[in-house]
């Protein structure tokens, strides 16, 4: 095989030769490997030649590489790195001592290279009788490898899991008890032939070790682990009541945890009827215990070999006698002036009261603010506390507000006394209006008068009350209340009096009216009679010369100025029925005022009714002149007098058994 470029030549003879070819490399590769595995000495040998000149100007020379994966490629440098000078065929041998790269692989393969630098003798590099033996014993590979133990320390009947790295060979898991001299192949378990080997239960310390084999080669083993092995330690825990035995409610008991084999941070679960409870150290205290209630401890050990882990406590059934609950009530007021009083009760059923003013009974009275409380027991064992705390007024208002006397341009305010009042302010605005107006009055008064308000308009006003006279503590506003000027309604009328033919009205006078007036009429007709009562303080009016056995109604209003410009509303229509007149006595009625109306007269004159024509009548003037006459009929007459002289009339009326006389007077 010739490894060169531009050769002429097949020998070595050509000893002009200088620089003929191009100078670079050239590779002759092995078309396929050869495998070395199970082998323990390789032999490579050839022959070669020609290998072109060292020195000079440039080294022209042969070299050889091999490669065990066909890509990365290594220099062989025994017995030579550069093959020339040589020009007679020349044995060259290597062994796998030489290069122990070679061995134990499944595709070796060689390269040849040619380096010409383009000066020297016949530039070529020449091999014959490559050869590639193979021989010895077996290649052995078996390797102990890396064991470790996770945990390395477990208690009593724990397991371990034993890990092996970086190993050869067949595994089988060796242990050894009482020192790391007594191995036998491992006992129980799981996975004693593989890389990650789980113990059996141990319950002393224990050796262990991997022991890697192959065929035709002597056991290797791994390093020696060991697992200690700690004994387990019952956990227990006691719990204990202080005081112990029956309590009252409300009563404090603390619960005291007794700990064995605890270690040095164990952690305590205290439980009321089965849910946790308590802050997880080894008291609990309680003041909200009910009769049967269950106190148990959980400890839970922080040994690493406890058994019993975690532990639980004995329990204790609360034995409770409930506490006396008294319930404070009150009864009164103290206001925000500090008047007042107000009676505590504790409630009845308890054996002894002990109030904090030194009171011992069911109920006390007190005068002012504070908190008040109570001891009270129920017998000789369980007591319990109720407190009542009192406060002075805050939000208490001046009530009682109203609005009377109520007119056209003025009204009268009115408020319920506040005890301990200095003084009271009270303000009013239109109703919406921005701008209040406010004026004092003193604290034993109770109302006020306003003058100077606009007719027909509504207000509202509010009255609170000073408990001192540089006004530092008083009351809120008290609530609104609201009035509208205007002249008042009337309330009441009715009648009484009643006769054939009068009636007397009658009605409650309203403040601050002027008069009143009055509009009535028969029932049945269309026209209605207006009268005018002059005088703010009638309450009464009797009209005359009315038909008997008949209905009428009529109504009245209140009159707030002359001019009957302002006036309250008209009461509902109201009705009367005039008596029958009864015959033989109709003259008798004449006896009153009622005979004529009106007398005195100017205008015209009404004559009463009788029944049937049986009173003739005359009216004479002073000098005993007839001025006219008739009959008295069924239904009232009226006479047109204003044309007789002013002065004084006579008015006669004869019946069947007497004679009526009376005056009129003209004017």
């Amino acid at each position: 095989m010739h490894v060169g470029n531009d050769l002429f030549y097949d020998d070595c003879a050509y000893s002009l030769f200088a620089g003929f070819g191009s100078s670079g490399a050239v590779d002759a590769t092995m078309n396929s490997g050869f495998s070395t595995v199970g082998h323990s000495q390789v032999t490579i040998s050839f022959d070669w030649l020609c290998a072109g000149q060292s020195g000079g100007i440039l080294d022209s020379y042969g070299s050889l590489q091999y490669s065990t994966n066909g890509s990365t490629w290594n220099d062989v440098i025994f017995p030579f790195s550069k093959y020339y000078d040589q020009a007679t065929w020349t044995s060259a041998t290597i062994t796998s001592a030489d290069v122990p790269g070679i061995l134990n692989q499944a595709n070796v393969r060689l390269r040849f290279n040619w380096t010409n630098s383009g000066y020297g003798l016949n530039p070529t590099f020449s091999i014959d009788n490559l050869e590639v033996t193979a021989g010895g014993g077996p290649i052995c590979t078996n390797t102990g490898g890396t064991a470790s133990a996770s945990p390395g320390s477990v208690c009593s009947g724990g397991t371990s899991v034993l890990s092996l790295s970086g190993h050869i060979g067949s595994i089988q898991w060796q242990q050894s008890v009482g020192g790391p001299n007594n191995w036998v192949n491992v006992i129980g378990g799981s996975g004693a032939n593989t890389a990650s080997y789980t113990t059996a239960g141990l319950t002393v310390a224990t050796y262990f070790r991997a022991v890697l084999s192959e065929t035709g080669c002597p056991d290797q083993y791994s390093n020696t682990t060991v697992v200690t092995v700690s004994a387990q330690q019952a956990v227990s825990v006691s719990i204990a009541a202080n005081p112990n035995g029956n309590i009252c409610g409300g009563e404090s008991v603390n619960f005291t945890a007794t700990p064995s084999n605890a270690g040095a941070s164990p952690t305590y679960q205290w439980k009321l009827n089965g849910s946790n409870v308590g802050s997880g150290g080894t008291t609990y205290t309680s003041t909200s215990l009910n009769d049967g209630d269950v106190v148990t401890c959980q400890l839970t050990s922080s040994l690493a070999c406890a058994s019993g882990n975690p532990a639980t406590s004995n329990s204790i059934t609360a034995s409770v006698t409930p506490s006396p609950n008294p319930n404070i009530t009150a009864t009164g007021s103290i206001n925000t002036c500090g008047q007042g009083t107000v009676t505590l009760d504790a409630g009845p059923g308890f054996a002894l009261y002990f109030w904090n003013n030194g009171s011992a009974t069911q109920q006390i009275t007190v005068t002012s603010a504070g908190t008040y409380s109570v001891t009270v027991l129920d017998g000789p064992s369980c007591s319990g506390v109720g407190s009542y705390t009192l406060t002075g007024g805050g939000n208490d208002l001046v009530t009682g507000l109203y609005t009377d006397n109520v007119t056209t341009s003025s009204v009268r305010f009115n408020w319920t006394a506040y005890a301990g009042a200095d003084h009271y302010q009270v303000r009013g605005r239109l109703m919406g209006g921005a701008v209040w107006q406010t004026f004092y009055v003193a604290g034993g008064i109770t109302s006020s008068s306003k003058a100077g308000l606009p007719n027909n308009k509504s207000f509202e006003w509010q009255v609170r009350a000073w408990c001192d006279l540089n006004e530092v503590n008083g009351t809120p506003w008290s609530l609104m209340d609201t009035f509208t000027t205007g002249c008042a309604e009337m309330d009441s009328a009715w009648t009484n009096g009643i006769t054939h033919n009068t009636v007397v009205f009658n009605w409650n006078p309203v403040f601050g009216a002027v008069g009143y007036e009055i509009r009535g009429r028969r029932v049945g007709t269309t026209g209605l009679a207006n009268l005018t009562i002059p005088g703010g303080g009638t309450s009464s009016h009797t009209v005359a010369v009315l038909a008997p056995s008949s209905a009428y109604e009529w109504t009245i209003r209140a009159l707030c100025d002359a001019t009957m410009t302002q006036a309250s509303d008209f009461l509902p229509n109201m009705t009367f029925t005039t008596n029958s007149l009864k015959k033989n006595d109709e003259l008798d009625e004449f006896e009153g005022s009622s005979m004529l109306y009106p007398n005195p007269a100017n205008q015209y004159v009404l004559l009463p009714p009788v029944l049937d024509d049986l009173a003739p009548y005359q009216i004479y003037n002073s000098a005993g002149n007839l001025m006219t006459e008739g009959k008295l009929n069924g239904t009232p007459q009226r006479i047109e007098i204003s044309q007789w002289p002013q002065g004084i009339y006579f008015f006669e009326v004869k019946g069947q058994t007497t004679t009526r006389s009376r005056l009129l007077v003209m004017h």
